[in-house]
Formats: structure tokens, C-alpha cells, sequence
């Protein structure tokens, strides 16, 4: 009920500022004008969409245009985001100040017309947002910036977890290379403001944490040898080159910097998707890979469960000839319109529960449960950090056609490449997945353990709506995941180190409490 006035109120803007043109009207405009909103319009499934998509590509139709064009891809992408948030800000104020904190509407008052009964909440992170290095020293650690060489050019950021700020450092521990996902950073590893980022867990069990970024992302310089940011060229890569030149440049570093044989590995969602490739296509590093932990791995996609992503991939043809056309090669950059945006609008009390988490909800799967406080706004200041088109058609093909392989030349080349070799993966591997995680489904991560030969650990996490980024972001993370994760990877130092044999019986609590006791370290859970 709440949705369907909120959409009423909406659409009454929308109207107000297209002098009554109909929302259908978006399939039938023949000039350039709202080009990739009418893509957005004619995608399967949005004319029966009262739903937090709908309501965000309302919220862009009932702002003006500061230009002839669509606002969302003309001009100046980030000036015109920035010029329509004003308007946004008070076509949601109104809509928003028609309901009550309890979710009803204030008597005596219809859609659009009552002011909010508050004020936004201060945002937890200001413009520009902290650096992976400033958040790390505002939890209390000491993080240090290196830069990495790929073997095709490109610069790569890495983040170096030192341990807690004045602690002395410990020699030979065992290192932890950290990598994120699609349209994240190592910052999304490092932004909550509780005491439960993965790194930094790692780091107080013990470990020499480094977290890594891949090339073209936020945080990662924009630097190659001879290429220019500016070029086609620069943008010509997927997780394809990320697994076949960045991992391997960030083991390398990583391990000469420690003066270690081999390392632990996380990578979640396109983490593990780029390290499946490396494996697979250069099988020398798998003896580098203590354990491979994959949190929400995907390499398999038979079936995507987000609206958004069904819809969107109805038209990713046309999505990319228009990208392509308009010159845009660095697609959904971290952009402070995005983040003003975010605080603007999500910040607000009430806009939470009924735009903005239902839009992330809408993408990685309905888990109101488990969001931080001010979750909206927390990733709106950091994410998206930025991806190519390549990346997106290359996880297109991999939905459309079932297979595992190289992209080739693109959507629809009938010769991409042979399938990645999963058997070809010998490091041993550890699978987490959730039920409700709207990227990747288990069906999927059941047969890539299938396909693996060397699992040593498959793991479906014990909450029915524990989403795809809840596998970072999640409230309870550190219970529902993050502990069974180092009890898994101190299960492999054990048995490496002769700490236990092979046939001990295992329980990952028990194993840390050995483990961590034996080294004199405080016990982190």
C-alpha cells in the first residue's frame, strides 16, 4: 500500500514536469532526447513495476534536464546528476512527508502536499569520503598505500593492514591478498564504522592483510604505460585481463613483500571470479594459494533473480551501442552526485525503508534484516567505484549462454574461446553462499563444487535473507560468516603446520581458540 502511494506520488511529479505526457510515451519518442531511459522503458517486465527501480527512473523523469538530452548520460555525466539532486531532494521531501514514521499517511494530508515531521541525519562519511588508509586509522589500524605494475601495464592499488596503531609488527606471518567485487574497491572492505571489516579481523587473528583493487576501479590509479585514461583502449578489458594480469601482479608483490611461498585468498563475487580465471589459465599459481576462499563465488549463472538484471539484460544490446556511442568507457564511476544523492535522499527519516534499501534490496536480494545503520548512505559515499562494458557483457554471455569462457570479441562472437578448465583449479577452495543472494544462486555453487576437484570447504550460510552484499556489509556478518571463514582458514594452518592431523574432527570454533591461544593473540570473537 505504502509502495503504491509513494509510486502515485511519483508519477504525479512526473507528470507535473512532462506536462502530462504518459509514461508509456517513453517507447515512442523518435528523437535522441531520454534515449537510455526509453531503453530502460522498453525492458521486459517495467510497465507492471511499482517497484524501488521504477520509482528511482521516476525520480529522473520528474527532474529537469539541464540539458536537451536525458540528464543520465549527456553532457557532463556528474554535473547533470548534480544539478537535478535539488529537485529530487523536494519532489521526495513532499512525497515522503505524506507518510508517518509508522508508515501510514498523516491525517488531513494527501501525496505531495505535508513537509517531513524531521531533519536528515548527519552522513557517516562527508565529501570526499575517507581513503582506504583513513579508514583503516579510524578503526584503530595502521594501513600503508603501495602501487603495483601489471604485466600489461596498468597500476594497481593495494592497501597494506599493518596491524593495530602502535602495536609492534610481527615477522612471518601468513599473508591474506583481500579482493572485492564488481563496481566495489578495497574501500568497501574498510567503510564500516562498527569493529566487523574483514581486514582488519584478519589482521587482530594474526594474519598480514593486504587488499587489493583492480585496474580502472576508484581507488586504483588511472595510469598505464602507454595508454591514455581518455581512450577506448584504456576501457578494453573484463575480469578476463583482471584475472590474467592483476592477480598475478598483487600474489607477486604480495608474497616478495612478505618473503613467503604462498597465501591465503579472498575474493568475493568478481574476486573469485577473476581468481577462478587465474587458475584455471596459468595453472603454476595454484601452488601460490594456501586456501581460496570465494565468498559469493560466481563463474556459473543459469538463472538471475533481480528484477533489474532481468530487465536491463533484455536490452543490453542497445545499452551498449548507446554507452558505446556516447563514448562512455568508464561506466558507473564514484561520482559525490552519487553520494550527495545518497545522503540527500536516504538520510532521511522513512526514505530508508521506502526507496533507498529497497532499491539495494532490488539488486542483491530483499534482506532488511541485516542492514548497518545509514546503509544506503554508507555505500551511496563509496560505491559504484566503477566498471568497463566489457566486464558487464562479459557476465551477460555468461548468463545468456551457460558457459564459463573468454568473452572474445564481444556479446555474441561465435568463437570466444574454449571454457575456462575449472578441473585445471588444484589449490584448495572454500565456497560461502547464501540462499537469497540474487547474483549468484545455489544451484550454481553446487555444481562448481562439483566441478572443482579440491574443495575443502563448501559452506551455505544459515540465514534465509542474507544477501549478496551482506556478504561484506551484513549486520551480523561477523557471526553468520566472518567467524566460520578464519576458523576455515586456521583449519588449513593446522594442517599445514601439523598443528592437528588430517582426520581431526573439526570444529572451526575449537580450532580458533587453539590457535589463537597457542599464539598469545587476544581472541577477536
Amino acid at each position: 500500500m505504502i509502495m503504491s502511494r509513494l509510486w502515485d506520488c511519483l508519477l504525479q511529479a512526473y507528470r507535473t514536469q512532462t506536462n502530462g505526457i504518459p509514461l508509456g510515451a517513453l517507447l515512442v519518442i523518435p528523437s535522441s532526447e531520454n534515449t537510455f531511459l526509453r531503453m530502460v522503458g522498453e525492458a521486459e517486465g517495467f510497465d507492471a513495476m511499482p517497484s524501488p527501480v521504477a520509482l528511482l527512473l521516476l525520480l529522473l523523469l520528474a527532474a529537469p534536464s539541464p540539458s536537451a538530452d536525458a540528464f543520465l548520460f549527456s553532457g557532463d555525466v556528474h554535473d547533470n546528476l548534480n544539478a537535478t539532486v535539488a529537485h529530487v531532494f523536494r519532489v521526495v521531501r513532499r512525497c515522503i512527508g505524506a507518510f508517518g514514521p509508522d508508515d501510514h499517511l498523516h491525517p488531513g494530508h494527501g501525496p505531495g502536499h505535508a513537509e517531513p515531521p524531521a531533519t536528515p541525519l548527519n552522513p557517516p562519511y562527508r565529501e570526499p569520503p575517507p581513503s582506504s588508509v583513513e579508514l583503516c586509522a579510524s578503526r584503530g589500524f595502521q594501513c600503508e598505500r603501495h602501487e603495483v605494475r601489471t604485466a600489461d601495464g596498468y597500476t594497481l592499488a593495494l592497501v597494506h593492514v599493518l596491524g593495530r596503531a602502535g602495536a609492534a609488527r610481527v615477522a612471518g606471518q601468513t599473508p591474506v591478498l583481500v579482493q572485492h567485487g564488481m563496481l566495489m574497491s578495497s574501500d568497501a572492505y574498510l567503510l564500516r564504522k562498527d569493529d566487523d571489516n574483514l581486514p582488519l579481523i584478519l589482521s587482530g587473528a594474526g594474519f598480514d592483510v593486504w587488499v587489493g583493487n583492480y585496474r580502472g576501479n576508484a581507488v586504483s590509479p588511472h595510469e598505464h604505460v602507454t595508454l591514455s585514461p581518455d581512450s577506448y583502449q584504456f576501457w578494453n578489458f573484463s575480469w578476463h585481463e583482471m584475472g590474467l594480469h592483476d592477480l598475478p601482479a598483487l600474489v607477486d608483490y604480495v608474497l616478495e613483500r612478505s618473503g613467503q611461498d604462498d597465501l591465503h585468498y579472498i575474493g568475493h563475487s568478481m574476486g573469485s571470479t577473476g581468481m577462478m580465471v587465474l587458475l584455471s589459465s596459468r595453472p603454476e599459481y595454484n601452488r601460490k594459494i594456501r586456501l581460496a576462499t570465494f565468498l559469493a563465488p560466481v563463474a556459473y549463472v543459469s538463472r538471475l533473480r533481480s528484477r533489474l538484471f532481468t530487465q536491463l539484460a533484455s536490452v543490453a544490446g542497445r545499452i551498449k551501442d548507446f554507452l558505446v556511442s556516447h563514448r562512455i568507457w568508464n561506466v558507473l564511476p564514484r561520482s559525490a552526485a552519487i553520494h550527495r544523492l545518497a545522503d540527500t535522499l536516504c538520510l532521511f527519516p522513512g526514505a530508508d525503508k521506502l526507496v533507498c534499501n529497497p532499491l539495494l534490496f532490488e539488486i542483491a536480494g530483499h534482506s532488511p534484516e541485516h542492514v548497518l545503520p545509514n546503509y544506503a548512505s554508507l555505500i551511496g559515499a563509496y560505491l559504484p567505484a566503477g566498471t568497463t562494458i566489457r566486464i558487464m557483457e562479459h557476465y551477460y554471455e555468461v548468463a545468456r549462454t551457460g558457459k564459463f569462457r573468454p568473452l572474445g570479441y564481444g556479446m555474441g562472437d561465435p568463437n570466444p574461446g574454449a571454457e575456462y578448465n575449472i578441473a585445471a583449479i588444484t589449490a584448495p577452495v572454500a565456497l560461502y553462499y547464501s540462499a537469497n543472494d540474487y547474483f549468484v544462486y545455489p544451484p550454481d555453487v553446487e555444481q562448481l563444487a562439483n566441478d572443482l576437484p579440491n574443495v575443502f570447504h563448501k559452506y551455505l550460510v544459515p540465514d534465509s535473507t542474507f544477501n549478496h552484499f551482506d556478504f561484506i556489509l551484513g549486520v551480523d556478518a561477523r557471526q553468520l560468516l566472518f567467524k566460520e571463514v578464519l576458523g576455515v582458514m586456521l583449519q588449513r594452518e593446522a594442517a599445514l603446520n601439523s598443528l592437528h592431523s588430517q582426520t581431526h574432527s573439526f570444529n572451526p570454533n575449537d580450532l580458533l581458540v587453539h590457535y589463537l591461544l597457542s599464539q598469545k593473540k587476544s581472541l577477536y570473537f
